[in-house]
């Protein structure tokens, strides 16, 4: 089932940044896998675990409990690539700024 609250764009133009899981769901997740990283096999405290989409979100992937998996800050850090966020013009124009 999609969850329907998003974090909206920083930039103030009203637009959807990103798909927010809430945290009752993050924590089911990572005890569902006794906390480890599914990437590298180590466990780890629940506050070095992140909620990824295996297809992501910014390039059309679902926002559904079968797109997501647990990993930690390291291994979601070296899945993401330059591309990993890709913001509309506003929000490019707010980070610039460096508002954000």
């Amino acid at each position: 089932m999609p969850i329907a609250v998003h974090d909206i764009c920083p930039c103030g133009c009203g637009q959807v940044s990103r798909p927010l899981i809430p945290g009752a769901t993050k924590h089911r997740l990572k005890a569902e896998v006794n906390f480890i990283c599914q990437s590298c096999h180590t466990q780890k405290p629940e506050s070095q675990l992140e909620i990824d989409h295996i297809y992501p979100w910014a390039k059309g992937g679902p926002n559904i409990e079968s797109n997501w998996q647990v990993l930690c800050k390291t291994c979601n850090l070296k899945k993401a690539g330059p591309d990993r966020r890709v913001p509309h013009r506003g929000m490019q124009l707010t980070l610039a700024r460096g508002l954000v």
